[in-house]
């Protein structure tokens, strides 16, 4: 099974790593903007107008463990997450 690369789609996502626990939409600025988020696995995707533009690396999380900050500013702490750009 080929990995996940620059050219592909939110589909192929999901065919390969299945449905993810957090799946969200935003759009705005003329763009849509959609995140996969499979933190059991310690992967997240984020595509802008279908193509895929970054992909985040964690340490895996059960659902039941996720933490969310109180303060929605707050990203939390980011030294356990990596982000590697892709694409375009």
């Amino acid at each position: 099974v080929q990995g996940i690369g620059a050219d592909s789609s939110i589909e192929k996502a999901i065919y390969i790593h299945g449905q993810p626990i957090e799946m969200y939409v935003t759009r705005g600025d003329g763009e849509e903007s959609a995140y996969l988020n499979y933190l059991h696995q310690g992967i997240a995707f984020k595509f802008i107008d279908g193509a895929l533009k970054s992909i985040g690396v964690m340490k895996p999380t059960s659902e039941g463990d996720l933490e969310y900050p109180d303060d929605i500013g707050d990203i939390g702490d980011t030294s356990k997450y990596r982000a590697i750009s892709v694409g375009k």
